[in-house]
């Protein structure tokens, strides 16, 4: 079964005053949590945990390790961060919104955990709709459809993955609404509503271009396959492997020179 990782991509600090943040968070966007992290230890040994630099790092370094499946490391990270008398709002909501996104993908996936990330998307969404962080109110609407979905709420789920789409649209953010779009097709691959699940794949294509994003396009690659296949059309989905193989081209070779037909391999949702 083709697969894809699952989730939310982080949505970015906005700019901030400090150029070696910006360099980990853009680490963090290449999907390169290894080498974000060894900014972010480097900056915690240098600064007051409870400054707005110290708050931020903190925040960024739990969720580097979330890619790197230590998400009780990111968990804990985020809990004393979020009683930090001095942090900004925009920063408690951030820390809210991964600690949603940790609790999505931390196993085993029970009601507790579930509870978890309703709970903290809601803390979220409060205080962006306060204050219109908009980036923030898509990200937990974007946690908030995944987790309605493990649950088979599809139309609460669509709905929510909706909201979360428009939203990174109207904000320039094509690249989190290229992983929404991900997840709402995989409701509707669940639903077997594949015309539309193939529409929003197709239109995740134009939002942004391979040479600036080419794991996006990769994602979408393995996605147009994914549907293909659980349609039974299987020279469609080796069509997309093939296109996909000769598309992205430093992607391919990180990935051991894999030919198409290995990509049905990739780990499952």
């Amino acid at each position: 079964m083709i697969g894809l990782l699952s989730g939310s991509y982080t949505p970015a600090f906005a700019q901030t005053s400090y150029p070696v943040l910006d360099s980990a968070q853009n680490y963090m966007n290449r999907l390169m949590p290894d080498a974000a992290l060894e900014i972010l230890l480097e900056i915690v040994d240098t600064v007051d945990l409870s400054s707005d630099i110290g708050i931020k790092t903190r925040i960024l370094m739990a969720e580097a390790y979330r890619p790197l499946r230590e998400y009780q490391k990111g968990i804990m990270t985020l809990y004393e961060v979020i009683k930090e008398p001095e942090i900004s709002k925009y920063d408690k909501a951030y820390a809210f919104s991964r600690m949603a996104a940790l609790y999505n993908e931390k196993k085993p996936e029970v009601v507790s955990r579930f509870d978890s990330v309703i709970k903290y998307s809601e803390k979220c969404i409060i205080i962006a709709e306060e204050n219109s962080y908009q980036n923030l109110l898509a990200s937990s609407n974007n946690e908030l459809g995944f987790i309605y979905y493990k649950r088979n709420k599809y139309h609460l789920s669509e709905d929510c993955y909706r909201s979360a789409l428009q939203l990174f649209i109207n904000l320039g953010d094509m690249q989190h609404a290229v992983n929404v779009s991900i997840n709402l097709s995989n409701n509707y691959i669940a639903r077997e509503m594949f015309d539309e699940a193939h529409v929003l794949v197709d239109s995740a294509f134009t939002y942004v271009t391979v040479d600036e994003y080419e794991n996006s396009w990769m994602r979408l690659y393995l996605q147009r396959a994914k549907i293909n296949e659980f349609q039974g059309n299987w020279e469609d989905a080796y069509s997309a492997l093939s296109n996909l193989h000769y598309s992205c081209h430093s992607l391919c070779a990180d990935l051991n020179h894999l030919n198409p037909k290995s990509y049905f391999y990739i780990s499952r949702v």
